[in-house]
Formats: C-alpha cells, sequence, structure tokens
C-alpha cells in the first residue's frame, strides 16, 4: 500500500510539472533572440563566471626638490575598468583591469600640505567629461614644475591596453587645494 501511494504521488508530481502549458524551459529562453538583440554570442553574455582582473605593478616615487617634500604611489584600488574589443571577425574580448588611485604627500619648509591624500579618477572629473570617465584609469603621475604657490603635476589618464590617454595638469597649492585642467591642446580621441 505504501508503495503504490508514494508512486502515485510521484506520478500527479510528474504531470503537474511536465505537462503545465504555461512553463517555458530555460534552454528556449536563453535561445530564443528578437529582432532587437543584436548580440552575436547571446548564450554567453548570460555566463557567471569569476571576473579575472589584470593588475599592474605599483609605481612610487620619494624625493626632495629644494625644500619641498614629494612622495607618491600609484596602485591599484577596488575598482575595476572594462574594456570590450571586438576582432575583424566581430569577436567579442572583454577585459577587466584594476582601476589605479594616486597617494600624494606633499610638504614645504616641514608644513604638511597632504599627508597620504587619495586622489581618484572622480577627482578629475572636471577635466573628463562624466560619460567618459568609467572608461579612464590613472595610468602616471610625474612632478612638473615647483612654484612659490604650488607644485605642478602631470596626470595621464588612459583607457587600458588604449592609446587613448589625456594628460591633465593637477596643482597642490600650499594650502592644500587641488586645482585639475586639462593640458592645452592635449586631447587625443
Amino acid at each position: 500500500m505504501k508503495k503504490s501511494f508514494f508512486f502515485a504521488i510521484l506520478f500527479v508530481g510528474f504531470l503537474l510539472t511536465a505537462c503545465h502549458p504555461d512553463k517555458k524551459s530555460n534552454v528556449q529562453a536563453i535561445g530564443t533572440k528578437t529582432k532587437s538583440d543584436k548580440t552575436k554570442n547571446y548564450v554567453s553574455t548570460i555566463k557567471t563566471e569569476r571576473i579575472n582582473v589584470i593588475h599592474a605593478e605599483p609605481i612610487k616615487m620619494d624625493t626632495f626638490i629644494g625644500d619641498v617634500h614629494i612622495a607618491y604611489k600609484v596602485h591599484d584600488n577596488k575598482n575595476t575598468v572594462t574594456t570590450t574589443k571586438y576582432d575583424k571577425n566581430g569577436k567579442k574580448t572583454v577585459t577587466n583591469y584594476a582601476d589605479r588611485s594616486v597617494l600624494l604627500s606633499v610638504s614645504r619648509k616641514s608644513k604638511v600640505i597632504l599627508t597620504n591624500r587619495e586622489i581618484r579618477k572622480t577627482d578629475l572629473i572636471l577635466a573628463i567629461p562624466h560619460n567618459e570617465i568609467t572608461k579612464y584609469c590613472i595610468s602616471g603621475i610625474e612632478i612638473s614644475t615647483i612654484e612659490d604657490f604650488g607644485v605642478n603635476f602631470t596626470v595621464d589618464i588612459c583607457v587600458p591596453n588604449d592609446f587613448n590617454c589625456r594628460k591633465l595638469n593637477l596643482l597642490v597649492e600650499n594650502d592644500g587645494l587641488l586645482i585639475v585642467k586639462p593640458l592645452d591642446g592635449y586631447d587625443e580621441d
């Protein structure tokens, strides 16, 4: 009796799940393409794989120039920048890069101006259009000039693994104020 009751419940359960007219299988839903779907490899966009991130070595500088002490470190932060490229056959390649920040310290005549101030690409948003900032990451910084009123740096912000870069001037005034401007005539879009 117990066996027949058990098989009856299994049979009814099978009929309810297998013969239900409103249910569609996931395979049909994934494979269905509409006219507005331009993606060539539709199924691959649904993969849930661990994202591999390409990291870069930190860039460090610690120097005295006259009475000015400058220390900085360009390093990876927790964010990522994703690039998408297509080859001549239309094959899509997505690559993830670690986004980068600058830790900057500046002092003059023993007066501390900045101490480990983290500068991210969002701090440079006035010089890069809002809709483009997510494509870029800080790739380098160098000391340009030291003036009586502050220190000028040249910051390179680039699309990773691309020649699309912008050079920005970052002025650290003696009171700690940061001023960012694109360098005149430099725009490689």
